[in-house]
């Protein structure tokens, strides 16, 4: 089914949903997250610290957890459910039929799941598995946030210790400058109330309509900054942007020659967008069409639910400066 088909397909859903009444309250939906990474990273000890119970069985043996385990709980009245998975290995270590349920699990709860949290084991470091992980998160379109567990453990740490491992981070992964990425210690408490302000953060971001005019504006201020480059003597027109779906959010630009524009332009559209509306976390999609795709706002708001509680104390426009995240 091509792109346009399931936009007229969800227009036709929308067209026959009940109009809210105006000023009548909707029961909120949690915000559903999933805890993943690789096995014995912390995965269970930040879930039984976020419940403030022990409700996951916490062992030092990697694959402990062998299914995905949903826990609700509340935080200032904010209903979030969280599935806790089991680690997962790289295929060649996959070694009987339960580990292989486990990982299909693991990949189940991603897709079900409005965003994701990557337990990183500091004094390891990111991995080839972490990546992976990253790479499944993004094609399902959730939202994310890294966490490098551990801290308090972490030898020869320093007041640039975080810093280092960021910069390291981004040379491998360049897309994680758009992440939110949080030091804990998830045995000792230390920082944990930041992963649940993190994950507010992110699930709002997932779920902003941008505005219509603010788009347009900022893309032509984009494109006067830095025009696209010319291919093989082509002239590259971009013409027109407009937000066209939350969740993940979409951005639909019009040209005639789409598959002329540069990679690298691309790299830097998205770069812009996402400083211009602090989309930290949010899996952010730029789709080159030929002709474009118009959504007013309403329209928009209709795809997503009303989500004020999770807005509340959180402004989406804040950036996330890598240099002021904790450490």
């Amino acid at each position: 089914m091509t792109g346009y088909a399931c936009l007229s397909l969800l227009d036709e859903v929308v067209s026959v949903l009940p109009t809210p009444v105006r000023g009548e309250r909707r029961e909120e939906r949690p915000v559903r997250f999933a805890i993943l990474g690789r096995p014995n990273a912390g995965k269970s000890t930040l879930l039984n610290r976020l419940l403030n119970e022990d409700r996951a069985v916490v062992s030092d043996i990697p694959g402990t957890t062998r299914d995905s385990i949903d826990c609700d709980f509340i935080v200032d009245g904010q209903k979030f459910v969280v599935t806790d998975t089991a680690g997962l290995r790289k295929k060649a270590r996959v070694e009987d039929e339960v580990e292989v349920f486990s990982n299909m699990r693991t990949l189940e709860s991603i897709r079900r799941s409005d965003l994701s949290v990557l337990v990183v084991d500091c004094t390891r470091g990111m991995e080839i598995q972490d990546y992976r992980i990253i790479t499944e998160i993004r094609k399902a379109g959730k939202g994310l946030v890294v966490v490098l567990n551990k801290w308090d453990i972490l030898p020869n740490k320093s007041d640039k210790s975080f810093d280092h491992m960021v910069k390291e981070l981004l040379e491998r992964e360049p897309m994680l400058e758009f992440v939110p990425i949080l030091s804990i210690s998830a045995k000792e408490g230390q920082r944990v109330g930041r992963v649940i302000q993190a994950i507010q953060t992110v699930y709002a971001n997932c779920r902003r309509v941008l505005g219509r005019d603010r788009v347009a504006e900022s893309f032509a201020n984009f494109l006067q900054e830095k025009a696209p480059p010319s291919h093989n003597g082509r002239v590259v027109m971009l013409t027109r942007a407009c937000q066209i779906m939350v969740e993940p959010p979409v951005i639909d630009i019009e040209t005639r020659t789409p598959e002329l524009v540069d990679e690298s332009y691309k790299r830097y559209l998205l770069k812009k967008f996402y400083d211009e509306f602090q989309l930290q976390g949010a899996p952010l999609r730029l789709n080159f069409d030929r002709k474009l795709t118009l959504r007013k706002d309403e329209e928009l708001e209709q795809f997503t639910e009303s989500s004020n509680s999770v807005l509340a104390g959180v402004d989406p426009q804040r950036h996330m400066d890598r240099k002021t995240r904790e450490r």
